[in-house]
């Protein structure tokens, strides 16, 4: 399925890309032939009518499509990304559909020198006057030589008129560039998205206006992988806070908070984000982490600091998923965003415990990660990133409940249980709400925050993970 964009029926030959004259292609010069998705009301078909092998039989490998829901005639982005970790020639092939009616188009696709648009059945370039529409690769964005995974945006128009969930159906080739139809990989992927919750309905007036909150509270067990940048077929992401999370607007320093699973054998999407910093914590697995291109071997318990616009990613080379908590901050504009010479990275067996200024001594801290002036964490790097740390609790331990009038702040249960504070009243008395291991809680900066530990003697220790940020008003 490898397009060659407006270049002559001659070339599809030497790309691959179901190019079988039984059906056509060779007359396309501008792209893939209509039906090959693998939509069932085409027949299901996909890159298999050319390319020898089974759809989606190799899961190094796979492809996922990212969309959410949408408001009718507001045009947006329809994500796909493909992976295989040995091809090197790329190509796509999506349409979109009526969930009501899959022989019917929903909206349509816009065209750019890397998305070609063409009609169906017979295969003539868009504009598609409601006929059927498919959107592909173009030569440009067939990548040729590249590793992988790669992605293609492609610009989509939901219809006009409410028509209630939409299904995309998309097929993936991930070529061996040898100019054979012979060993490559095929995946198909399908998503549904519906209409966003809120369209055509009226604004409540401003007697039942809803306050932003002070603090957040999620189930991490609860919650459900989303795509994301990170995503592949063989990499999940849960959004706990932040990027993916319904009150994301809430975290102003916080730009994503959540949960990544690599599984065995798999990757997840290489990533950079220009002007957000990370922290990755390493809970379970281990793998490779590829950074700044070079290579890291990384096991449960690592934590490391990435910095922004440093390309990175990681691979899981073991025989278990590896499970990682994904941390992402804004770093403001004018800050010195030079990264650091070496990885920064270490383990958390290597953090001694230690009790913290004015805390008790039932709790216990490991200090992970600081800013760059930090004398007093295992690693310095933060730009927006101000702690990173974890705490124990002896049996009916507590951290004292307090707040930070600069700082945002998100707490991760890891193990054990207790109550945790978050926010009070005029009369000093907190907030105190039960958590246990797999509860996170966002604080607002000056929102009381704390924790009493719940476990009793000779019960496992409750522990911690704790991650504060400066908020954006804060000048050092």
């Amino acid at each position: 399925m490898l397009s060659v964009g407006g270049l002559v029926g001659r070339f599809w030959s030497r790309l691959g890309c179901v190019l079988c004259v039984a059906v056509g292609c060779a007359g396309l010069g501008w792209g893939t032939p209509p039906g090959y998705s693998g939509a069932p009301a085409d027949g299901g078909r996909d890159c298999t009518a050319c390319h020898r092998g089974q759809v989606n039989s190799d899961r190094r490998g796979g492809l996922v499509i990212h969309a959410g829901s949408f408001q009718p005639g507001v045009r947006q982005k329809v994500l796909l990304t493909l992976s295989h970790p040995q091809a090197r020639r790329w190509g796509f092939q999506l349409t979109a559909r009526l969930a009501r009616d899959q022989a019917k188009q929903a909206g349509t696709f816009t065209g750019s020198p890397e998305v070609a648009v063409i009609c169906g059945p017979e295969g003539r370039k868009a504009p598609c006057q409601g006929a059927l529409e498919f959107a592909n690769h173009t030569a440009l964005s067939s990548y040729r030589g590249k590793p992988g995974p790669v992605s293609w945006q492609v610009e989509w128009t939901p219809p006009a008129a409410e028509a209630g969930e939409v299904i995309f159906y998309a097929a993936g080739l991930a070529a061996n560039n040898d100019g054979s139809a012979q060993g490559d990989w095929t995946y198909t992927a399908q998503l549904r998205v519906a209409p966003a919750a809120d369209f055509g309905k009226q604004q409540p007036g401003a007697e039942t206006r809803k306050v932003d909150p002070t603090w957040l509270r999620r189930r991490l067990p609860e919650l459900s992988a989303r795509p994301a940048e990170f995503t592949t077929a063989s990499c999940q992401y849960k959004p706990i806070f932040g990027a993916g999370d319904p009150d994301a607007r809430i975290c102003r320093s916080v730009s994503r908070f959540g949960e990544l699973v690599v599984q065995a054998g798999g990757a997840s999407a290489p990533v950079s984000f220009a002007r957000e910093e990370h922290a990755w914590v390493v809970l379970e697995g281990g793998g490779l982490l590829h950074y700044d291109g070079r290579e890291q071997p990384v096991r449960a318990g690592d934590f490391f600091y990435l910095a922004p616009g440093v390309r990175h990613w990681l691979e899981n080379d073991g025989k278990s998923a590896c499970r990682v908590i994904v941390m992402g901050f804004r770093v403001p504009a004018g800050a010195d965003m030079k990264p650091p010479e070496k990885l920064p990275l270490a383990n958390i067996e290597e953090v001694p415990k230690q009790v913290v200024g004015s805390h008790p001594p039932s709790t216990l801290y490991q200090l992970l990660m600081g800013d760059r002036r930090s004398t007093r964490d295992r690693i310095a790097a933060g730009i927006t990133l101000t702690s990173l740390f974890i705490m124990e609790f002896d049996p009916g331990g507590t951290n004292f409940p307090h707040h930070h009038e600069r700082e945002e702040e998100i707490y991760l249960v890891l193990d054990g249980h207790g109550e945790m504070v978050a926010g009070g009243g005029m009369d000093g008395i907190e907030g105190r709400h039960p958590a246990r291991a797999g509860d996170a809680y966002f604080f607002r900066l000056n929102c009381t925050v704390g924790f009493y530990a719940g476990n009793q003697a000779g019960e496992p220790k409750s522990r911690i993970l704790a991650v504060r940020s400066l908020f954006p008003f804060a000048v050092r």
